[in-house]
């Protein structure tokens, strides 16, 4: 990886002229021994109610937990109805677009699209949907207190520690790719939809493709799909190409298991249905990868 850049460099988003075709997953090698699970330390787990995908109801189904243990997100939480503390599960981290506050509701806006499809493998899952506190985008400085949440969700749940993952969208993918930066063997894979993520910084010579932030050497074989829509919203003036992004993962960055997802459609509306009922193709993938996690 690239040495850290200065001070004085600038941050800009990648931009290319041509869109990389979809490319076909990367098979990741499956550990020869099953993860045992941990004891749940603190007794009976509260589970959520059984769902009903053709009447979800987010704010029922996710259950509400005040704050981290940390004491700074609010985050809500589903756990299968049918939890079993003799089972490991997947536990999938989503960390979007919208939703900010303290009301802990409004990170809720856009989960339904996870259980679109009664197939998905969500619903044998735990999931954590934090809030962030501001309108601001989720900034660098959180990584931490992301990291504590899943440690902490770890002690509290019997987590499959093969199976942890994490999706980032739009602004979501700031603190996701920081979070990767911070503890590299905490994410078993990655999922990052139309965000900028990977940060690209200019060089003393002008070239914006240049350097990336400098990137463990642990972190460089973690399951990572990026997903984009290949079009600039008509209102915004920013826009990161998925081509782009993937030459740079692999080629500044050294990543080895990189591919990327591309729809011709706004960036906006493929956050909003790049999952659906009956495509969850990239959801498949993510539960079909392992990595030990610590």
């Amino acid at each position: 990886p690239s040495t850290t850049p200065s001070n004085t460099q600038t941050v800009l988003p990648t931009a290319g002229p041509t869109v990389s075709p979809t490319q076909a997953p990367i098979a990741t090698s499956t550990p020869t021994a099953t993860q045992k699970p941990e004891p749940t330390p603190q007794g009976p787990v509260k589970t959520s109610p059984e769902v009903d995908a053709d009447n979800f109801d987010a704010n029922k189904v996710f259950l509400r937990v005040s704050k981290s243990s940390d004491n700074y997100y609010n985050y809500r939480i589903y756990v299968p109805h049918d939890y079993d503390e003799q089972k490991s599960y997947p536990l999938l981290v989503y960390l979007n677009d919208d939703g900010y506050g303290d009301d802990n509701v409004s990170q809720l806006n856009d989960v339904e699209k996870l259980f679109a499809n009664p197939e998905s493998p969500v619903y044998d899952s735990i999931i954590v949907v934090p809030q962030r506190a501001t309108e601001q985008s989720w900034q660098k400085t959180e990584a931490k207190h992301i990291i504590d949440l899943i440690k902490q969700l770890k002690v509290n749940y019997c987590i499959d520690k093969e199976r942890v993952y994490l999706i980032g969208e739009g602004i979501g993918c700031w603190i996701s790719w920081y979070t990767l930066l911070e503890e590299p063997n905490l994410v078993s894979a990655y999922v990052n939809a139309h965000g900028v993520g990977p940060t690209y910084y200019v060089d003393s010579n002008g070239n914006p493709d240049a350097m990336i932030d400098t990137v463990p050497e642990e972190l460089l074989d973690i399951p990572f799909h990026l997903v984009h829509g290949s079009k600039l919203m008509p209102d915004s003036n920013f826009h990161i190409y998925g081509s782009e992004s993937l030459d740079n993962l692999q080629n500044l960055a050294g990543f080895t298991n990189v591919i990327l997802t591309e729809n011709d459609n706004y960036s906006k509306d493929f956050l909003d249905h790049y999952i659906t009922k009956t495509d969850i193709s990239i959801l498949e993938w993510l539960f079909e990868q392992r990595r030990m996690t610590k």
